[in-house]
């Protein structure tokens, strides 16, 4: 079992100029995505609920 997962969010630009976030769970250990969730504004609710 692994110890540490880390958070990421990202931006995206998408083509008609509006901006989305990306944020992402990962196991460093495993070097996988765990989970994943896409939201229109940056907030802490869309990292954890990732």
């Amino acid at each position: 079992m692994s110890g540490v997962w880390q958070t990421n969010i990202t931006y995206i630009q998408l083509t008609n100029h509006r901006w989305v976030y990306l944020a992402t769970v990962l196991d460093p250990e495993k070097r996988k995505v765990l989970g994943y969730k896409i939201g229109d504004t940056m907030t802490a609710e869309l990292a954890t609920s990732a």
